[in-house]
């Protein structure tokens, strides 16, 4: 991926994952899905390790040995956060969610009409 790519990925289009999945050796069978998925996946990832990190520096737990501490731990998170956290974390993806996925910061809108960056606003 370019620097452009890797630091905002979720600002490409699906014409960008095209160009990134066609950059790729043939011999690996990337496809489009994939790069999306990818982008998708690594956003998330990046959230729930912010608020782990957020939670162990809070001194409420203690670092986790098991997979099932673990979860606890990003549950726990995931109720302590404010409304204005949520917003935050979701304009760290940076456009990378699934648009017609509900959005991450419990709003109960999709995404692509809520926080997603690319949508467009209207002016009136």
């Amino acid at each position: 991926m370019t620097v452009e790519e890797k630091t905002a990925p979720g600002m490409l289009s699906p014409q960008g994952w095209r160009k990134v999945a066609n950059r790729v050796p043939p011999n690996w069978n990337v496809t489009v899905a994939d790069v999306r998925d990818m982008i998708h996946r690594s956003a998330q990832i990046m959230i729930v390790m912010n608020r782990m990190d957020t939670e162990l520096k809070s001194g409420r737990h203690k670092a986790p040995t098991t997979k099932e501490e673990f979860a606890n731990i990003v549950k726990q998170s995931q109720l302590n956060l404010t409304q204005e956290q949520r917003i935050a974390e979701v304009k760290k993806m940076n456009g990378a969610f699934p648009g017609n996925g509900f959005c991450p910061c419990a709003s109960r809108k999709k995404y692509k009409s809520c926080c997603d960056p690319k949508k467009k606003r209207q002016l009136w």
